[in-house]
């Protein structure tokens, strides 16, 4: 079902348990003769299959169905080595993890991009999660070298390369063999499995970051999704935690989106395709699991972060400012592109899509913004079924004017209502494995955040819809009801370190340094000199990111993404002044990429400003286990990821409620598997007339809220 449908699929009698995503292949090993790579892949303790490619000018793979047990598989490779050996044999050149992708630079050879090594860093339900820590670039080029390639050619060849490696998926990038990563964790629970698999062609893969890397493959016939490996970029955290004898787990995965991707002053706003820039989707995970034989309990909540959806940004002459001026870059008097993208934004999530806009009211840069974005939702809220619920709070001057921030954006930013409204995701393992999860209750809508950079106010207030939506969380779950929780207790001092280290580790990857956190440090009463300190030091780490490192960033980020490929006869990606072109689709080519353009060298300038002109001018209990293929388990992992007992951070009963004697009176058993319906979290009728914001004027005289546009 989608979000918000609130039923079963028709024909049905109640949910039913997704089928498993089919297992990656593992213990990879690559073999090399004069014309070939053999990658031999295992696909269980006894059973391997080979994937071929040729070395050669293009990408030529084939898919070898043959399931090989270990005898069939050495004489197969003795046979190859034999065959080849008046050229030398074949030779091993090593052990890997799995296929990252293929991708073609400068010579019009393919690189083959591949996982050496990775650690695992939790789970979800039965399924490993693991993030890389080394890869690997193999060219698939001939043995000889092929005469019509100059040294400039290998020159710029090599420089393409170093930029590529710039960006090698080594840091904060996440997978996982057995679960779809790229997917929250309710669009799994309801989507067909043929659905829910890894990037494929005519699919958007939003979150897939190696999405480039895996195109030229799925192009290929009979290609095998088993080979390869989707990638989420951005932060993966989980912490086991312990109340009274039972036991929960807390998660939180961020996931950058690969449109209009990159640096902070670079990428503003949103591009032609309605794409924001800097998106990223940010999923908190509760898991309760009584033992490997009983179901595993789930929920999640998501939320949404990216730039102001309007033409915005700032200019290339004034980036070495310390505060640059904001300016409006594209008229849209329709706003039929913000129109576009909240549009995307309802189809991933359902409704209600809420807006945090959290821009300073009183600063002449930043208010500029504020009023035409309040505008556009006044506008396109005119023609939409479903009205965008738009609220304005000026982040900086409750901070200045409130005890606690946090405070105020639950009571008066509604933190608290829009969770409850939205709903939580929740869901039970009914096999085993327990890799899928049959869903209960869905999560419709989802509450978007933004600021100017989208780092520092957006992720505090972020914290705090994700601590409302924890103690629904374990409402929902048994684990404890909401009413007797403290609200100092100590489990939302350990969400809050979470959240910061989400912040910072997003904050790296698109500004420089970590973020400001200002209101996390003043809700622990360590606010003072020495975090004004870390405050400048911080400014100075992004200006010089700013100044001297981030042009060279984004130019590697966009070859990476395949925003830039190098072609023949066209100018190279660093002698370009901009890249806006690219990221801006001009004129729509025949298989367009959702969210990127083609090269900017395809367009004159006369065609450039004429496609401006129509821009402007168009409209826009202990369960039986399954079948026994899917209880596979490859046991030679179990060396290479061998992790240290997960000990469970104890909560203190004494802080964690409001009163320890009503303790053990508040808990709640787990709801049965066995349901006949699927609750789609849909607010009521009543709660549709009297839970909508609208874009209205503050009024006059009052007290609290005086900075925050909302409805009473």
């Amino acid at each position: 079902p989608n979000p918000g449908d609130g039923a079963a699929p028709e024909g049905t009698r109640g949910p039913r348990p997704p089928t498993p995503q089919p297992m990656a292949m593992q213990n990879l090993t690559l073999y090399e003769t004069a014309a070939y790579l053999y990658l031999v892949g295992s696909e269980g303790t006894d059973s391997w299959r080979i994937l071929k490619i040729a070395r050669a000018f293009n990408l030529s793979v084939t898919c070898d169905d043959t399931r090989y047990n270990t005898r069939q598989l050495q004489e197969t490779l003795n046979a190859l080595h034999v065959l080849n050996a008046h050229q030398g044999g074949m030779v091993n050149k090593g052990c890997f993890m799995g296929v990252l992708g293929f991708i073609q630079l400068w010579e019009g050879y393919y690189y083959m991009y591949l996982l050496k090594e990775a650690r695992k860093v939790g789970n979800i339900g039965d399924n490993d999660i693991y993030a890389i820590t080394d890869t690997a670039l193999f060219k698939l080029a001939p043995a000889t070298r092929c005469p019509e390639l100059t040294r400039d050619d290998e020159a710029i060849e090599k420089r393409y390369k170093a930029m590529l490696q710039d960006v090698m998926m080594t840091k904060e990038c996440y997978f996982s063999y057995s679960y779809n990563l790229c997917e929250t964790l309710q669009h799994n629970s309801t989507t067909p499995v043929e659905a829910v698999g890894p990037a494929t062609p005519g699919k958007e893969c939003r979150y897939v970051w190696n999405y480039h890397l895996l195109r030229p493959y799925y192009a290929i016939q009979g290609a095998d999704a088993s080979w390869v490996l989707p990638v989420v970029h951005g932060y993966y955290n989980q912490v086991l935690f312990s109340i009274e004898d039972r036991c929960f787990t807390l998660t939180l995965v961020s996931r950058r989106s690969r449109f209009y991707a990159g640096t902070r002053y670079l990428k503003r706003g949103m591009n032609d395709s309605a794409q924001c820039a800097n998106e990223v989707e940010t999923e908190q995970i509760v898991q309760v699991e009584n033992s490997k034989l009983h179901p595993i309990a789930v929920t999640s909540f998501v939320q949404l972060r990216s730039s102001i959806p309007l033409f915005w940004g700032h200019s290339f002459a004034s980036l070495k400012m310390a505060r640059l001026p904001i300016q409006v870059n594209k008229v849209d008097p329709l706003f039929k592109a913000t129109a576009r993208h909240f549009d995307q934004v309802q189809e991933r999530y359902g409704h209600p899509v809420v807006v945090w806009n959290l821009i300073k009211q009183g600063d002449v840069r930043e208010a500029q913004l504020g009023t035409l974005f309040k505008q556009a939702c006044s506008m396109i809220n005119q023609q939409r079924q479903h009205a965008v619920e738009y609220m304005a709070i000026d982040f900086k001057q409750v901070s200045r004017e409130e005890k606690s921030v946090l405070d105020y954006m639950e009571v008066d930013g509604m933190a608290k209502p829009l969770v409850q409204q939205m709903k939580v995701f929740f869901g039970q393992s009914v096999t085993l494995p327990r890799k899928t999860f049959v869903p209960i209750q869905l999560q419709s809508g989802v509450l978007r955040t933004n600021c100017i950079d989208c780092l520092d106010r957006t992720n505090v207030s972020m914290y705090v819809a994700a601590k409302c939506a924890l103690i629904q969380q374990l409402d929902v779950m048994g684990i404890v009801s909401p009413d007797v929780v403290s609200p100092k207790a100590d489990l939302f001092e350990h969400l809050m370190n979470l959240w910061e280290d989400n912040g910072n580790a997003i904050a790296l990857q698109y500004g420089g340094s970590t973020a400001h956190a200002g209101a996390f440090a003043k809700e622990r009463g360590v606010w003072g000199v020495s975090r004004t300190g870390v405050k400048v030091f911080t400014d100075t780490q992004r200006w010089i990111s700013n100044n001297f490192t981030d042009a060279d960033k984004q130019e590697a980020i966009n070859l990476f993404l395949g925003v830039f490929q190098p072609e023949r006869g066209m100018p190279h990606l660093w002698d370009l002044e901009s890249d806006h072109q690219m990221h801006n689709s001009l004129i729509p080519s025949s298989q367009p990429d959702p969210g990127h353009s083609t090269n900017p060298s395809t367009f004159t300038e006369a065609d450039v400003k004429q496609a401006q002109r129509r821009l402007i001018e168009r409209p826009h209990g202990v369960l039986e286990p399954c079948d026994p293929e899917d209880q596979t388990e490859l046991t030679q992992l179990s060396k290479h990821f061998s992790l240290p007992q997960n000990v469970p951070v104890e909560l203190s009963p004494q802080n964690f409620y409001k009163s320890s004697s009503m303790s053990n009176t508040m808990s709640h058993n787990l709801p049965k598997a066995q349901t006949s319906s699927v609750d789609s979290g849909s607010p009521t009728d009543k709660q549709t007339r009297e839970g909508r914001w609208h874009v209205l004027e503050p009024e006059r005289g009052a007290e609290r809220g005086s900075h925050c546009f909302r409805s009473e």
